[in-house]
């Protein structure tokens, strides 16, 4: 299936599933026979030019690629996170526009040898990503232009104390990463704040960067 995802204020996925909503549960094109993508994301019921991102869980690469690039063509600044199968699949959909591509057969490898050697990291990871068990969550929160964090450091900005939050790392514009980041750390305006806690604290820490 190929799903639309939308950006906030409403924080919430809404999709079309082509499989089921647009094609009426009828199998998806073969490979060969790819022209029905190019009407389907030109539909106005799809919405791609509302989309923040187009997420392909097709396992095909061929069909892959071609929707890649119709988005690409559509809505030139869309997430595209596509479906792979290999690291030698991931290289070639990178190549042709998608941001990021997961390949359930070596996420899931990775997360049985995960599950077996580190349980409770994995276990710890998975509260904070179901909802159903905890209020726990994970974001990450661009810094935005003349945002009032901007040029503080981490404990003049005091989002542990003052939004009980983690800073688990800060991503630089340039894609550089620093994980636990120290308290001199520096906050920019491009940065992305990596952060675990409560949703509620959270969502204060995302307005007051707003500010």
């Amino acid at each position: 299936a190929v799903t639309m995802c939308y950006s906030p204020p409403s924080r919430r996925l809404a999709a079309w599933l082509l499989a089921s909503s647009l094609l009426s549960r009828r199998r998806l094109p073969p490979t060969s026979t790819l022209f029905p993508y190019t009407t389907l994301f030109r539909s106005p019921r799809l919405g791609l030019t509302r989309a923040k991102g187009v997420i392909s869980t097709i396992r095909s690469e061929a069909t892959n690629v071609y929707i890649i690039l119709i988005v690409r063509e559509l809505k030139p600044n869309a997430l595209i996170i596509s479906c792979g199968t290999d690291h030698a699949s991931e290289k070639r959909l990178m190549k042709v526009g998608a941001d990021r591509v997961v390949s359930p057969s070596l996420t899931g490898g990775l997360q049985m040898a995960f599950s077996a050697i580190r349980p409770r990291v994995l276990q710890f990871f998975d509260m904070a990503l179901d909802k159903s068990h905890t209020d726990l969550d994970m974001e990450d929160f661009l810094v935005p232009e003349n945002s009032s964090m901007h040029g503080k450091m981490l404990k003049e900005a005091d989002i542990r104390n003052g939004y009980d939050t983690i800073v688990v790392g800060i991503i630089r514009p340039s894609g550089i990463m620093s994980y636990n980041p120290k308290a001199d750390a520096v906050i920019q305006t491009g940065d992305t704040l990596v952060c675990i806690g409560h949703s509620d604290d959270l969502e204060r820490l995302r307005r007051a960067l707003l500010r």
